[in-house]
């Protein structure tokens, strides 16, 4: 620059460049107040559903919490970039804002790829169920099931010379017990939705195979209770409904072996708690801004009785998600040394304690733990009662062979 002379001025930036520098702002300070609107990240709520076990959502940031020790250490400042990295990214409160919208608009959701319907008064079901429900008057005879229950009461029977008993449950199915919040127009009302679950179950006493029938316990809780036994937002029975199921477990696996293994009952039922875990788990997954989850659960005090004979005793079991609700209360209570839930056979084992393993079905060593597991637990759920279920099937199969 020549000395005397006026610096050069800037020239003024084009309209066009600030337009895109406010866009930018804006998209970088738009999820700020959207983080603290929000009610929570929807993995704070997805956290704890058993659709984890499906899903890859089971190590999703969760907040932190802030305290003097964890500022010292380091490990709040650990967790909290994780966690403000997830919920500050645009993706998420714009999927959140578009699931919102469709939801708020038209009562649907796109989210578990599509499986998701919304009832009467905003009931959830999922669609499998659903379906289920719509097609309970095709229903099959009791011949259709002959070689099921001769392979189960052939199970019980290679048990039972070892000592070890085997007890069945059949879980309920939220259409069936709730039917009053199906959405309209979904299908003609079937006379009879649990005509099948009715003669299985009956099939299975005639054999002389130890059953609870947790439909009927749904049924009762739901003619006595304040609350249905099926939140509102979930597709499961309630936690309180799990835990007094556990309680029916416990008794039925002591009268069956013959040796106090312990106990739990549930008292002091309070029906205000805030819904969480399985009580939410399809509200959760609707992924809005807004979950709605202004609804009331049940909960109660667990009174856990353990014995010495039963922490040092192991169960087994195999079934799919309602079983997890029964298991987790007697998990809790630590009545079991060990308990191993063969998720849907091969989809995983799930461990009290313990967590989640993959399940290798050729190396699966069935004699040897069926031998030493101090009963053997089966479960299924009612929409899922027909001539063909592949995955006890597989797990009956490959136990029989290595008990004969």
């Amino acid at each position: 620059m020549v000395l005397g002379t006026a610096p050069p001025t800037r020239a003024p930036m084009p309209t066009i460049r600030r337009l895109l520098l406010a866009v930018m702002l804006l998209a970088i300070g738009l999820p700020l107040p959207l983080t603290i609107l929000v009610r929570s990240a929807p993995a704070d709520w997805f956290r704890g559903s058993v659709y984890l076990l499906l899903t890859d959502n089971a190590d999703a940031p969760i907040r932190p919490p802030l305290r003097p020790a964890a500022w010292w250490n380091g490990d709040f400042q650990r967790g909290f970039e994780p966690w403000f990295a997830a919920v500050m990214a645009p993706r998420g409160w714009i999927v959140r804002l578009t699931n919102q919208l469709y939801y708020s608009a038209f009562g649907r959701s796109y989210m578990l790829g599509g499986a998701i319907v919304v009832g009467r008064e905003e009931y959830l079901y999922e669609v499998t169920y659903l379906r289920a429900y719509c097609r309970s008057t095709h229903g099959a005879g009791a011949d259709t099931f002959a070689s099921f229950i001769g392979k189960v009461r052939e199970l019980q029977s290679l048990l039972a010379r070892r000592g070890r008993p085997l007890l069945f449950m059949v879980t309920p199915s939220k259409p069936v017990i709730m039917p009053e919040f199906l959405p309209a127009g979904l299908c003609d009302r079937p006379a009879a939705p649990d005509r099948l679950r009715k003669l299985f179950v009956a099939l299975l006493q005639d054999a002389g195979i130890p059953v609870i029938d947790g439909s009927d316990m749904a049924l009762a809780m739901k003619a006595r209770d304040p609350l249905p036994p099926f939140p509102r937002g979930s597709v499961h029975w309630s936690r309180l409904a799990g835990g007094r199921a556990a309680g029916a477990l416990m008794d039925e696996i002591t009268a069956l072996s013959g040796v106090d293994l312990g106990g739990l009952t549930l008292r002091n039922p309070r029906w205000t708690a805030a819904p969480v875990g399985t009580d939410a788990d399809l509200a959760a997954i609707l992924n809005l801004l807004r979950p709605p989850l202004d609804y009331p659960t049940g909960e109660a005090e667990s009174i856990c009785r353990p014995t010495v004979r039963g922490q040092s005793a192991s169960l087994i079991a195999v079934g799919g998600s309602f079983l997890i609700t029964a298991l987790d209360p007697i998990g809790a209570c630590r009545l079991f040394k060990q308990m191993d839930l063969y998720f849907y056979y091969t989809l995983g084992r799930i461990r009290w304690p313990g967590g989640r393993e993959p399940v290798d079905r050729a190396t699966l060593r069935w004699r040897e733990m069926l031998e030493q597991a101090a009963v053997t637990v089966i479960e299924i759920n009612e929409s899922v009662i027909g001539p063909d279920v592949p995955h006890l099937e597989q797990f009956l199969d490959d136990a029989l062979a290595a008990l004969r």
